[in-house]
């Protein structure tokens, strides 16, 4: 096929359109990047014998499932909860499940007569020492807080593999922002 834009025409095997970006790749080999694209120029590229490529919509999906579960480790990382004591705890996969190790050992030590300092820290600072009470309510907000965004990741999850059109799947938001 042939596209043309800004004046250039190139002899292409595939293009790809993707966000402001577009990849055209060469019939006699490498690809050709262009970034920067103004939405209104998109009408400006012309083909002939064919037209964006369309992935598949099933590749879609999985890319877009893949992105949402992505998001949802950065957002984890990026939005630690507030506590009663003022101080923010991280949330992230990593940190819940060295809580979990450490609310494990602090129970075993309690139930063998075992001498152990429990000790956590907030974001960004040193460990401070921790009743197992204490620390189990803020495991349980942690989880609590966690449990919401899971849940939501994978209800648009099944959105997301119910989809029956690019344009279907394009229309499921994720906003973990929306969360409550």
């Amino acid at each position: 096929m042939k596209v043309t834009y800004a004046n250039q025409t190139y002899n292409c095997i595939k293009a790809i359109r993707e966000g402001n970006s577009a990849t055209l790749y060469l019939a006699d080999g490498g690809p050709i990047h262009l970034y920067g694209i103004q939405e209104d120029a998109w009408e400006k590229f012309q083909f002939e014998g064919g037209d964006w490529y369309q992935p598949p919509l099933e590749e879609v999906k999985a890319q877009r499932i893949a992105q949402s579960k992505a998001d949802l480790a950065a957002y984890l990382e990026s939005h630690p909860i507030q506590w009663t004591d003022g101080e923010q705890y991280s949330i992230t996969a990593e940190k819940q499940q060295q809580l979990t190790g450490k609310i494990l050992s602090a129970t075993l030590a309690q139930q063998t007569s075992t001498p152990y300092t429990l000790t956590w820290n907030s974001t960004g600072q040193v460990c401070k020492e921790w009743t197992l009470e204490e620390l189990g309510k803020l495991a349980f907000a942690i989880d609590a807080r966690v449990t919401a965004l899971v849940a939501y990741q994978q209800t648009q999850e099944v959105a997301m593999r119910d989809a029956e059109s690019l344009e279907a799947l394009a229309a499921i938001e994720m906003d973990y922002d929306a969360v409550g």
